[in-house]
């Protein structure tokens, strides 16, 4: 209510206060004021020895290097307690995750004994990784009963890794026979 009744009067009387200026005799007190600060003396330049700045610069690496382990062995620790979480919603887990990482391995060596580009590939193993460590990162957060949900689909992406690998290895392999044909044709001819 007096807010409404201040607008008023300000909409009211604008024109007066458009109009006021402040005495001259103000203006003339501040420019005094002004005149008679002194500039603050600054404070005397401290040149430091390379052997000092060397000690600060090694002291704030060790900080950031501790820095960095502590936040390793937090995230490392968090990842255990999820881990743990999951193992006990889910106690067939680790042995489900040991043996898609051996396929997965098995794989990944057959891959390797081939030669050619395989950037691809690995660019789409790093998305399904990138995939698995949110799914982590969301069993961390999820509500009770979400677990199981992601569970699945953590078991789901390390399927879908073998399948990509499966599937790279059995066009590799038929690409290996069709050029054998060739060259076997060649040869015949």
């Amino acid at each position: 209510m007096k807010h409404d009744n201040l607008e008023k009067f300000i909409l009211e009387h604008r024109a007066e206060f458009d109009d006021a200026r402040p005495p001259l005799q103000l203006w003339a007190a501040i420019e005094r004021e002004l005149d008679r600060e002194t500039p603050r003396a600054s404070a005397p330049v401290r040149i430091v020895p390379f052997r000092d700045r060397f000690k600060m610069a090694v002291g704030v690496a060790a900080l950031l290097v501790v820095g960095f382990f502590a936040g390793l062995t937090l995230a490392n620790q968090r990842q255990s307690a999820v881990m743990a979480s999951v193992e006990h919603t889910n106690p067939d887990f680790r042995d489900a995750v040991k043996y898609y990482n051996g396929q997965i391995d098995q794989r990944m060596q057959r891959l390797a004994s081939y030669d050619g580009n395989k950037e691809a590939i690995l660019q789409d193993l790093a998305q399904v990784d990138e995939i698995m460590e949110e799914l982590k990162a969301e069993l961390s957060q999820a509500p009770v009963g979400a677990e199981e949900q992601i569970v699945a689909n953590l078991i789901k992406s390390y399927r879908t890794k073998i399948d990509i690998l499966e599937k790279v290895l059995e066009n590799i392999s038929i690409q290996q026979q069709n050029q054998s044909k060739t060259q076997n044709n060649e040869i015949g001819i």
